[in-house]
C-alpha cells in the first residue's frame, strides 16, 4: 500500500455554538473542500465534535452545529459544553462554565471512545482555549497530527496554554503573513507554519436596477435622502475596532456635505461599553446627530453593502478581516489602516485607500478623496470585486487546505513507518 491514503479522515473540534469568524472560516473550507476532495480522487471524510449550547433554545444553542449538518462529508457529533466556548459573558454564565465544565469531563470518555472508532489522521482546530482542551488531548491520545489554526495575534490574549499549544502542534495554519510572523516570533517553528488567507464567496453582481432597489429601500429605511452618499462599517463596536477613529475623520466630510451619512453596522462588544455614546456624542458636538447611524446587530449586512457607497475599517493590526473581504466581494473600495492582514486584502491605490495607523487626518484625507470622485470609486470597487473572485476565492483556499492536510498526513505516514507500524494498522 502506497503512503497516500484512500480516505482522509480529519477530526474537527470547534466548541463554539454560534457563528463567530472560526465557524466562518471553517464552514467555507469544508464546503469547498468536499467537491474538491471528490474531483481529486481523495475523499476527505470529516467528523466534526461541535460544541452546543444545551441550555439555550434549541436553534440559539445549535447554530453553528446547523451549518456543518448541511456538508455531505461532515458527520456532527454534538458536545453540549455550555457556556465553555463562548466570551464576554455576563457573570452569571461565568459561574454557569463550572456546572458546564462538570458535565463535560463526564462526556469525555464516551467522546473518545466514538472518536476512536473514526481512526482520524488529522486532529483539527482553531486556536480557541477550549477547543484545544480538547483537540490536545485527542491528538496525544490517537497519537496523530494535531494542526491549529491561528486567527488572532499570538500573545496571553489567546488564554492560558495557548502559546505552548502553538509551539507543539505539529501544524500551525495562520490567516495571513501577518499572523505567520507573529507565530514565528513567538516560538512556533517556521517548518510547522503556513498562511492560508480567508476567503469567500462573491455573490452574484446585482443589475443597476436590482442595486438601485437595494439603495432605496436601506435609505427609505434609515429616513435617509435618496441622494445620500453612505460611508459603512460593519464589526463589533469596540475600543480596538476603530469606530471613534472613523467618526472623527469623518467629522469634515460630514459638516462639508449633508448628503453625507456614516452607517456603523454592529452592537457593542463588550456590551455597554460606552463607544456608541461617544460616538453620538462627538456627532451632537459637531451638530452632525442626523448623519450618524448606529444600526446595532444586524443579519442583512449584504444587504448593507449592497446599498452603501464606500466601506471603512480603520481597526489596529487585524489578522485577516472578513468584513473586509465582505465589503470587497460586493464591490466596494475600502479605506484602512496600512498595517496587519488588511494591507494585503486591500491594494492601495487599486482596490482602496491605505492610511498609516493612527493617522486620522490621513484618515479623514483618504474619506473624503473617494466621497467626492465617485468614478474612482466605481474603479475601485470593480477591482475589489474582481480581485476578490481571483486571489481570495473559497475553491482555492480549500485546494490549498487539502495541501496541507496530505503535507501533514504524509509525514505521520512516515512517521508511523519509522515506528514500525504499517499503514494498515493506522486505517487506509
Amino acid at each position: 500500500m502506497g503512503d497516500r491514503p484512500k480516505h482522509l479522515r480529519l477530526l474537527a473540534v470547534q466548541t463554539t455554538s454560534s457563528v463567530t469568524s472560526e465557524v466562518i472560516v471553517l464552514h467555507t473550507l469544508l464546503k469547498s473542500l468536499y467537491p474538491l476532495s471528490r474531483e481529486n480522487g481523495i475523499p476527505v471524510d470529516v467528523l466534526l465534535i461541535q460544541g452546543i449550547d444545551g441550555h439555550a433554545n434549541k436553534a440559539a444553542g445549535r447554530q453553528a452545529a446547523g451549518l456543518f449538518r448541511q456538508i455531505p462529508n461532515v458527520t456532527v457529533l454534538e458536545l453540549n459544553v455550555g457556556k465553555l466556548g463562548q466570551h464576554d459573558s455576563p457573570r452569571f454564565d461565568r459561574v454557569m462554565k463550572i456546572r458546564d465544565l462538570l458535565y463535560l469531563q463526564l462526556a469525555k470518555r464516551s467522546l473518545f471512545a466514538k472518536v476512536r472508532s473514526f481512526r482520524p489522521h488529522v486532529v483539527y482546530s482553531a486556536q480557541q482555549v477550549w477547543d484545544l482542551r480538547i483537540a490536545t488531548p485527542l491528538a496525544g491520545s490517537l497519537a496523530c497530527a494535531q494542526v491549529i489554526h491561528l486567527h488572532y495575534n499570538v500573545g496571553p490574549a489567546l488564554g492560558p496554554g495557548v502559546v505552548d499549544a502553538l509551539r507543539q502542534a505539529q501544524m500551525v495554519i495562520t490567516v495571513s503573513d501577518f499572523i505567520r510572523d507573529d507565530a514565528l516570533a513567538h516560538g512556533v517553528a517556521p517548518s510547522r507554519v503556513h498562511a492560508l488567507y480567508n476567503s469567500i464567496a462573491v455573490p452574484r453582481e446585482l443589475s443597476l436596477l436590482e442595486r438601485l432597489g437595494v439603495r432605496q429601500a436601506v435609505r427609505a429605511e434609515l429616513g435617509l435622502p435618496e441622494d445620500a452618499l453612505i460611508v459603512g462599517m460593519a464589526g463589533r463596536i469596540s475600543p480596538s475596532k476603530g469606530q471613534l477613529q472613523l467618526m472623527e475623520a469623518m467629522v469634515p466630510s460630514l459638516i462639508r456635505d449633508p448628503r453625507v451619512h456614516l452607517v456603523l453596522a454592529g452592537s457593542e462588544n463588550p456590551a455597554r461599553n460606552g463607544i456608541s455614546d461617544r460616538i453620538m456624542h462627538a456627532a451632537q458636538k459637531h451638530n452632525v446627530t442626523s448623519q450618524v447611524h448606529l444600526l446595532g446587530h444586524r443579519s442583512d449586512v449584504p444587504r448593507i453593502l449592497d446599498a452603501i457607497d464606500l466601506f471603512a475599517h480603520p481597526t489596529r493590526n487585524d489578522p485577516c478581516p472578513l468584513a473586509v473581504l465582505e465589503a470587497a466581494a460586493h464591490g466596494l473600495p475600502i479605506v484602512a489602516w496600512r498595517e496587519g492582514g488588511t494591507a494585503t486584502l486591500v491594494r492601495d491605490q487599486e482596490t482602496g485607500l491605505l492610511v498609516e495607523p493612527m493617522d486620522v487626518d490621513g484618515l479623514a484625507h483618504a474619506l473624503q478623496t473617494l466621497i467626492t470622485d465617485q468614478g474612482m470609486r466605481d474603479a475601485m470597487g470593480k477591482m475589489a470585486r474582481e480581485r476578490t473572485a481571483s486571489i481570495f476565492n473559497p475553491d482555492a483556499a480549500a485546494a490549498d487546505f487539502l495541501s496541507l492536510l496530505e503535507m501533514e498526513r504524509t509525514r505521520e505516514l512516515r512517521f508511523t513507518h519509522r515506528e514500525g507500524t504499517t499503514v494498515a494498522e493506522q486505517g487506509s
